[in-house]
């Protein structure tokens, strides 16, 4: 076990993690940051071998089981919290990079909304589904015709990234000055990690590859120039996470388990702010500044 600092307190996180979705191995977790960032170790050389399409939920068209469907009503409630977040810290014309858009959902969604919006991902079989429903998505950043956006988002990418930090430099450079770059990460000092340690869902190791804590932005923002300009809960994670964390434990009563924690979790970081997952609204300065 290794200690991070949490509310002046130290708090126990395992240092060996198990891919529960998929592979069964296991993985260390290494900490950075004196604790505020962790690391995925090993990182596997083939990392590609990890993304089972039929296993991995956010690049799937049909959902199946209970649990998948739940994932399905969020999704399609939380494309119009995105984007209504997106309106309210919007500076200039509606121009947004969505990087690593998966099946194009909030692509496609902020163009039926007079947006102009492009996408990114790297999955030939989240692109293919995308292109179903006419979504057209680029593979990569060298795709993208140049110009500049005043939105970029990263649901959920960032922690996949094994050069994140480059990565941002990179994306940088597709953001307007007085540009807004969004990011929504998992939390893993939230009360869900802390309840569940190694089988909790959002380590999702090897596949998130880091794990990011409020000071871990606070620093990355820092060390690239950006402002922080708010931070947002992202509540249903909880729950989902719980329910997931509570399949990998086994549990005979996943579902009303999964509920309760969340709800717990919720509440918990009601008082301290450290809620499952975060989105944090980050801004690129004028060039004047």
């Amino acid at each position: 076990m290794f200690y991070c600092k949490m509310n002046k307190k130290p708090v126990k996180f395992p240092n060996h993690i198990i891919d529960h979705a998929y592979s069964k191995e296991s993985f260390s977790l290494l900490s950075e940051q004196e604790g505020d960032l962790l690391k995925t170790d090993p990182l596997p050389r083939n990392l590609a071998a990890y993304y089972s399409e039929n296993s991995y939920i956010s690049h799937q068209k049909n959902f199946s089981s209970f649990t998948e469907k739940i994932y399905s009503v969020a999704k399609n409630y939380q494309l119009k919290k995105k984007t209504a977040l997106l309106e309210k810290h919007l500076v200039g014309s509606k121009k947004v990079l969505d990087f690593g858009a998966g099946t194009g959902s909030l692509v496609s969604y902020l163009r039926n909304n007079k947006w102009h919006a492009l996408g990114v991902e790297p999955s030939e079989n989240a692109r293919a589904i995308a292109l179903e429903s006419n979504c057209v998505l680029h593979s990569s950043l060298e795709g993208i015709p140049n110009q500049q956006f005043n939105v970029i988002t990263l649901w959920h990418v960032l922690e996949h990234l094994p050069d994140y930090s480059e990565k941002i430099d990179e994306l940088m450079t597709f953001l307007s000055p007085g540009g807004h770059l969004v990011l929504a990460l998992p939390n893993f000092k939230s009360w869900d990690a802390r309840h569940y340690k190694m089988h909790w869902a959002a380590f999702d190791v090897p596949r998130h590859l880091w794990h990011f804590s409020k000071i871990a932005i606070q620093q990355l923002a820092k060390d690239k120039g950006l402002v922080l300009e708010k931070t947002y809960p992202m509540p249903l994670d909880a729950f989902y996470v719980s329910l997931v964390s509570e399949n990998f434990k086994g549990s005979s009563s996943a579902f009303l388990s999964g509920i309760f924690k969340g709800f717990y979790s919720n509440l918990n970081a009601w008082f301290t702010g450290e809620y499952s997952s975060l989105i944090y609204v980050l801004k690129k300065p004028n060039e004047h500044i």
